[in-house]
């Protein structure tokens, strides 16, 4: 099968999703598809993320930064650790609501949008020389949802959409109900072209189906085993640490449930290092002064991905913050498939239980905790295992069915079923 793939960050920029669709590419390539990639350069996110198809198969386009002129003009993003969140008084407010009015207003569907006239033309140069079966476009941004739209229609190629998050039917829509609106028409006259639609998890899918008559299909986010180093022994006699790696909201991930499991227990306080390791954790940092734990928390920066994967296979245990929305209960993090992938145990710990914890339990991954008493007590129990030796690693079965490997055959598989006749002689 040929298939294009519309991403707007690709390798080796390394920014939110841009793992999965990497991975996703690499493995369908190794099943016997053909691929080419529709990206946009240069970006601002950090680089160093591998290639792992032939770099002849990019193809990355211009694009303006519809973020850029906002930023200079208040001096940073509100919300987002720029300058803005220093400023105070008269000059913070305007900035931010300079900031806002340009979100609702320019940025539409989002602030990539800069990026749709110069993939469209590419795409379309594209596909005079190399004509794909099928366009598969993945999002947020969902820029790149118009973007293979717009080729679907005007070359006759059938488009997919992935949305790793929903588009406008979000408990965390960041716009106006007015512009909601506009929106929500705009998501149904480009969902409604597509010939199947991808999400993450079953609780999603269940909210598209509700909205949209096209075949809906989960494919999860996974682990590379390729990726993970050998785990190497931890010096006899340090602390328990417990590794977190990547993003948190603040408002709906809080480790406090955690931290005061320590605060409450002098053993604990004596034998457990929290590190975490991701962009704007300061939030953790204040927490734990807040708590007096602050000697048992290291918060620092991001990492580059290599680098995480060794951090958590060399971790005591993973430390996984779930989602505490109970809106958002479909929300499950590709962390969780690195840890899998770690095979380290798994400390989840949230105030509500949900798809992340419940997937940890069914795959006895580790112990989902939701009280203070309940963390307390299996950080001493592993605290006491740590005495008589390492923690095992959690089975390798625990992870079954779930590497990016088998995620894009599912992926694979799906498309050869909404799009008969476009499966190559080897899958037949």
């Amino acid at each position: 099968m040929r298939i294009l793939i519309v991403s707007h960050s690709f390798p080796p920029y390394n920014s939110v999703g841009t793992v999965r669709v990497s991975k996703m590419a690499k493995y369908l390539a190794r099943q016997g598809h053909e691929l080419r990639v529709l990206t946009a350069a240069p970006q601002s996110y950090p680089e160093g993320l591998k290639l792992e198809i032939p770099e002849e198969w990019v193809t990355a386009t211009r694009w303006v930064n519809l973020r850029a002129p906002a930023l200079r003009l208040s001096g940073g993003e509100p919300g987002s650790g720029a300058p803005n969140d220093a400023r105070r008084g008269l000059l913070g407010r305007v900035a931010a609501m300079v900031w806002g009015v340009y979100r609702q207003v320019i940025g539409y569907p989002d602030l990539m949008a800069g990026w749709i006239p110069y993939a469209v033309l590419s795409g379309r140069r594209l596909i005079e020389h190399w004509r794909p079966d099928v366009i598969f476009a993945t999002a947020p941004p969902y820029t790149a949802l118009v973007i293979a739209s717009m080729l679907s229609r005007r070359t006759g190629i059938p488009w997919v959409a992935e949305l790793r998050d929903l588009w406008v039917n979000t408990h965390l829509y960041p716009y106006s109900r007015l512009r909601k609106h506009f929106e929500r028409r705009t998501e149904k006259a480009v969902l409604s072209s597509a010939a199947a639609l991808v999400t993450v998890s079953e609780p999603l899918a269940a909210t598209l189906r509700a909205s949209y008559s096209a075949p809906v299909e989960v494919v999860m986010n996974g682990f590379d085993r390729e990726d993970f180093p050998p785990r190497l022994a931890a010096p006899s006699g340090g602390s328990f640490r417990l590794v977190y790696t990547g993003n948190a909201h603040p408002l709906y991930q809080s480790p406090k449930t955690l931290l005061s499991a320590i605060a409450s227990s002098p053993r604990l306080q004596q034998g457990i290092l929290v590190e975490l390791y991701g962009p704007r954790l300061e939030f953790v940092s204040r927490l734990a002064r807040e708590l007096g734990v602050e000697e048992n928390v290291r918060v620092n920066g991001p990492v580059p991905f290599e680098e995480a994967l060794s951090l958590q296979r060399s971790a005591d245990a993973l430390l996984l913050l779930l989602w505490s929305d109970p809106q958002q209960t479909g929300v499950l993090t590709g962390k969780l498939f690195e840890y899998l992938g770690a095979r380290r145990p798994i400390l989840a710990v949230g105030s509500t239980d949900e798809e992340a914890g419940r997937l940890v339990r069914r795959r006895s991954a580790g112990t989902v905790v939701l009280s203070v008493e309940e963390a307390r007590a299996q950080l001493e129990a592993w605290l006491s295992d740590q005495e008589q030796g390492h923690l095992a690693d959690i089975p390798a079965a625990a992870g079954s069915g779930l590497s990016r490997e088998d995620q894009a055959l599912r992926l694979a598989e799906f498309l050869a079923r909404v799009l008969p006749g476009k499966m190559s002689p080897a899958w037949k």
